[in-house]
């Protein structure tokens, strides 16, 4: 029991480092998103919602969703400070379990790690889902929780414990099992790291953490199951979640490349130029450094050189293991939280290796601590700028609703009753409008492209959403041929809305 209660005493000092530096490094990067609100595509269509939950294998999400409106008394709302600082507390748990269980004893290193994971691009690009936010980053949470738990008590219980954690974890979005996967090989560095361990002690140990792996894995498609037969529900194939993980041996291996290309040079995960490029000459360095670890564990004719080298090379897919997930091209910027671990392996390896450094050692360890430094700054401002992107956007997106509600409103034969009928309403263009890709067209994340103005798929509910008009729909296949509607101009021309057989057509574009 003494030793049980040790292991869950909390460490005061760290944690006052890591909610500081979490709450520093939360302003910078995110505040703009925080205290101002910014909502179209997913954000204007979920509102009040958690989003899609059951039909994309998210049966947690739905299970806390319905929780949360249940115990609040209300609907989910969308709201940026309060889901905003949620989501940056989790993080913040996270980086407190890794640098206390890995014993990360430099406070500039725990810093510097709370800064990288906060300000990943992948946070970024989640917080343009804010009403969803939380829930993403407090299952990451789950995860890793459910990883210490193990670590800490390696029995039958302990195993249950975390394998159920993790199941729910995935059950609120399945991108997190790199998280998981990340967190499980950094402990078992650790205990290579502490106890010289025979071969026959690593392989239980790895068998133990496989069988965690296998044992949510399970739970997870049980419950999966539970809950689509419970509500006549089928997956969607967005995203290939209906493939989950199923391809031949071939693509396995092609994803396999594909997810190590991506570890050292990061084209999704990491959209910045420059960060992209600090990014992968960061992993460089710390490769370097990995190797002098190496050399001399090898030196002392001990099996830790060899232990430590079978994670680290497994440590990469582990990383971008959704890319053994879904096909590489739908990999998207929010999936890809597990590679921020990535820092958690580089401040490790700065951290517990000081011993015995050379010149050289020395020199590459405060590169690679000046690069994570430089890459903060990097993300920083690479997150501002887009949130600078989507305060834009939004300011053109209302001004140009609130023109067309204009318009519809003054056609002659408008009444309140009147049901408006969109004619190629994916298809709108207008010369004369700049947008923001003009002024942005250096920096882009999935979540925040300029397109999105015209011819996004939510583009009614946010114009419902920001200038309050919502009529009634007709269809548009009603004047499929319709000699007038194909006499008609496209929008914004004058004469592109008209009242035709008492309904509102706005002809956007011609048939296709």
């Amino acid at each position: 029991m003494e030793k049980t209660a040790e292991k869950l005493k909390v460490n005061e000092s760290l944690l006052k480092t890591v909610l500081c530096s979490a709450a520093f490094w939360g302003l910078l990067a995110h505040g703009m998103v925080l205290f101002n609100k910014y909502s179209f595509h997913d954000d204007a269509r979920y509102f009040n919602d958690v989003g899609v939950t059951y039909k994309s294998g998210r049966w947690m999400l739905g299970i806390l969703g319905s929780l949360s409106a249940n115990l609040l008394g209300s609907k989910n709302y969308s709201l940026p400070v309060v889901n905003g600082t949620i989501t940056i507390l989790c993080i913040a748990a996270i980086v407190y379990l890794l640098a206390d269980s890995l014993r990360i004893q430099s406070k500039p290193l725990v810093i510097l790690l709370c800064g990288s994971m906060v300000t990943f691009p992948s946070v970024t690009g989640t917080f343009s889902y804010m009403f969803t936010a939380p829930y993403y980053y407090a299952a990451s949470l789950l995860g890793v929780v459910g990883a210490w738990i193990f670590h800490q008590k390696k029995n039958f219980v302990a195993l249950l414990l975390c394998t159920v954690l993790m199941a729910c974890s995935v059950g609120v979005y399945q991108a997190n099992i790199p998280v998981f996967i990340c967190t499980l090989l950094l402990y078992m560095m650790e205990d290579v790291r502490q106890f010289d361990m025979s071969w026959k002690a690593f392989w239980k140990m790895a068998l133990c953490n496989a069988t965690v792996c296998i044992g949510f894995i399970a739970e997870y498609f049980l419950v999966n199951q539970f809950f689509l037969n419970q509500f006549g529900v089928v997956l969607t194939d967005y995203k290939g979640i209906n493939h989950f993980g199923r391809t031949n041996l071939s693509n396995y291996i092609y994803r396999m490349l594909c997810g190590y290309g991506s570890f050292f040079y990061p084209s999704t995960a990491v959209e910045d130029f420059s960060a992209r490029y600090i990014y992968t000459l960061l992993i460089v360095v710390t490769a370097i450094i990995a190797i002098f670890v190496l050399r001399k564990m090898y030196i002392l004719k001990t099996p830790k050189g060899s232990q430590t080298l079978l994670i680290l090379i497994a440590y990469p897919i582990a990383a971008c293991f959704v890319y053994l997930m879904v096909e590489p091209w739908d990999v998207h910027a929010v999936m890809t939280f597990g590679q921020a671990f990535a820092f958690a392996l580089v401040v490790w390896l700065i951290d517990k290796y000081p011993e015995d450094r050379t010149k050289v050692e020395g020199a590459l360890c405060k590169a690679a601590v000046a690069l994570l430094g430089v890459l903060v700054t990097l993300n920083i401002r690479y997150s501002n700028i887009l949130y600078l992107k989507a305060d834009v956007m939004q300011t053109q997106m209302i001004s140009y609703y609130t023109t067309l509600i204009t318009r519809i409103e003054s056609v002659e034969g408008y009444t309140e009753d009147a049901q408006v009928v969109y004619i190629g309403e994916y298809d709108k263009h207008d010369k004369n409008f700049v947008g923001v890709s003009e002024y942005f067209d250096d920096l882009d994340l999935p979540t925040y492209k300029g397109e999105l103005i015209f011819n996004d798929y939510a583009w009614k509910e946010t114009m419902e959403l920001w200038c309050g008009f919502a009529p009634e729909l007709g269809d548009a296949a009603e004047f499929e041929g319709n000699a007038e509607v194909a006499s008609m101009p496209c929008y914004p021309e004058q004469g592109s809305i008209r009242c035709i057989d008492g309904k509102i057509v706005v002809k956007f574009a011609d048939e296709q």
